[in-house]
Formats: structure tokens, C-alpha cells, sequence
């Protein structure tokens, strides 16, 4: 008997994190813990959160798994390519959680309004230079190289979905941009259950309720809230292998578990 537990959409919240993560028990050495991805941009910790992963990635080698998302694909790409189509405005509160909003200040004040380019560079270089950054980002370079899926007997866990026209060919047949950007979602029966993350689950559900919560479409999809904005909330889909049964955790005035079964 083994517990897996997927979370997803972190985006930066840490105190969430550390919450959610006070619910995972990882002793059984069986148990399995799979991040789902999207763990940079909009809260205040992108750096706190990435560097707790990695942690946990030592800690249990075996144990836990993380996968990238979209936003984290993003920030990468600025990161280590200087030509990208994006710039430091776009992942701002990332950045100050690697340089502080005092070495931000500083870099800004020492270049022109026009001069963008140079700021860019500078920030970058800031991140890539600092020692206490050097574990994280091989880490994080790691991260990037590996697949953008993780496969059970019975299960994919990916950020965004797969291309399920192609059945069984899925792992081959899916562009590799609908791993972590796929949109709209996908739902009802596929030949495997489908755990992702990256939407929000009230938009699938059609149901504002689901808020912060987990969205199973009694069929072949879990979707774990990625608005983690606006739930505050880090919600938990737990499986129990031997029961082959799903559960929710959602944390709040009364914590509970929430029991979905797949017959």
C-alpha cells in the first residue's frame, strides 16, 4: 500500500506551501509526492518555494518528483537566454525574491529609462552570479532537461494535459508545448486517469465553489486549482494505491479529506 500526493500551481506562495505540506506523509518509504508545476511568478517567494523543492528532492530522491510548468518554462528561458522574448518585467516579484527589493532599487537607479536592455542584463547576471544561488539553478537547470510528465500504471501527471486525440501514442504524439500550456482543458473518459494543474478548477467545473479545491470531472480528469491567488490555498489530491481511490485535502476552519472513488 503506497499514498501519492499531487500539488500544483504553488506560484510563489511558501507559507501555502509549508501548509499543504504539513498534510503529506512521506515515512512509508513507498509514499510518492508529485509537483505538478508552476512554481514562480505572482506571490512574494518563488525563490523560498524552488529552493524547498529542491530540498525535498534530496531529502527523498526517490520519493518526490517535480515537473515544470509554463511559468516555470518562462522564467528559464529569460533566465539563461539572454535573447528571449521576454525581460525582467515580466517575472518582477520572482526576481526580488532571488535579489531583494534594496539590489532591485540599486540596478534600477544606475541605468536610463531607455536603457532596458542593460537593466535586463544586469539582474540576470546578478541571479546567475550569486553563490547562493549556484545549487538551485543546477538543480533548476535538471528540472528542464527532465520530461514534463510522470506515468503510472494507471495515471499521467502533467501540468497542463496531453494531446488525448492520440491515445495510446500520447507520449509521443503530444507537442511538447501542450504539457505545460495546454488550453482549453480536456475532459471525460481516456485510457488513463489525468492529474494536472494550470487552470482553474472553477472554470472547468463551471462551478465557482471549486475555488481553491480539486475538480474531478467523474471521469478521467483531476484538476488541482491553479488559482492559488486568489484561493490562498495549496490544495492536496491524495491516491491510495491499494483502495484505488482519490482523496482531496482542503485546508480551512475544517480540514478535511474529500473521498472521490473510480470504479
Amino acid at each position: 500500500m503506497a499514498q501519492f500526493y499531487a500539488m500544483s500551481d504553488i506560484h510563489g506562495h511558501y507559507t501555502e506551501l509549508l501548509s499543504s505540506l504539513e498534510n503529506v506523509n512521506l515515512n512509508p518509504k513507498n509514499n510518492k509526492l508529485i509537483f505538478l508545476g508552476d512554481y514562480v511568478d505572482n506571490g512574494k517567494y518563488s525563490y523560498q518555494v524552488l529552493n524547498k523543492l529542491r530540498q525535498l528532492e534530496m531529502k527523498y530522491p526517490q520519493q518526490v518528483t517535480t515537473l515544470l510548468g509554463n511559468h516555470d518554462e518562462w522564467f528559464y528561458d529569460w533566465l539563461f537566454t539572454p535573447n528571449s522574448s521576454f525581460n525582467f518585467n515580466d517575472f518582477f516579484e520572482t526576481i526580488n525574491s532571488f535579489i531583494g527589493i534594496e539590489r532591485y532599487s540599486e540596478l534600477f537607479f544606475t541605468t536610463q529609462e531607455d536603457e532596458s536592455p542593460k537593466l535586463d542584463n544586469l539582474i540576470r547576471h546578478d541571479i546567475l552570479q550569486a553563490e547562493k544561488n549556484h545549487l538551485l539553478l543546477n538543480w533548476f537547470k535538471q528540472k528542464y532537461q527532465d520530461k514534463r510528465y510522470f506515468v503510472t500504471e494507471s495515471q499521467i501527471f502533467v501540468h497542463a494535459g496531453i494531446d488525448e486525440e492520440m491515445g495510446k501514442f500520447w507520449e509521443t504524439g503530444t507537442a511538447e508545448e501542450i504539457f505545460t500550456n495546454k488550453y482549453p482543458s480536456t475532459t471525460g473518459e481516456f485510457f488513463k486517469t489525468i492529474i494536472s494543474g494550470h487552470v482553474h478548477s472553477d472554470e472547468v467545473a463551471q462551478n465557482a465553489a471549486y475555488l481553491g479545491k480539486v475538480f474531478w470531472d467523474k471521469q478521467s480528469h483531476f484538476f488541482i486549482d491553479g488559482n492559488t491567488d486568489n484561493s490562498n490555498v495549496i490544495p492536496i489530491l491524495k491516491y491510495d494505491t491499494e483502495e484505488k481511490s482519490y482523496s482531496s485535502y482542503k485546508l480551512g476552519n475544517n480540514n478535511s479529506w474529500t473521498e472521490y472513488r473510480i470504479k
